[in-house]
């Protein structure tokens, strides 16, 4: 085995603390834009959703068929849900992951 040498572990450290500051720089630059993105995301599910319980009178179809307007509310819902439990998952993955890493001074 050969020992690394003093210089070379120093500049590892300088190059771990460079990526985990570039990290988090974009982790805190783009968390106001995700979280806006979710909430529109999820803005747009509790329409979908309410959609469902609209009595059909209540829509202005623009010469769109019942059953394709019923169709397209459904895949948007299940669209909307998808990307919704997606993202949910990948931010809880990501916290869950990063904490142990990022905890370290």
């Amino acid at each position: 085995m050969s020992a690394i040498s003093e210089k070379e572990l120093i500049r590892q450290f300088r190059v771990l603390r460079q990526t985990l500051s570039m990290h988090a720089m974009l982790r805190d630059r783009y968390f106001k834009l995700a979280l806006s993105i979710d909430l529109v995301l999820l803005a747009c599910g509790v329409i979908f959703c309410a959609t469902t319980f609209a009595l059909d009178g209540n829509f202005v179809t623009g010469g769109v068929g019942e059953n394709i307007r019923i169709e397209l509310f459904n895949c948007l819902q299940h669209l909307v849900f998808s990307v919704l439990l997606f993202s949910d998952a990948l931010l809880q993955t990501w916290v869950r992951f990063a904490k142990p890493v990022y905890s370290f001074q």
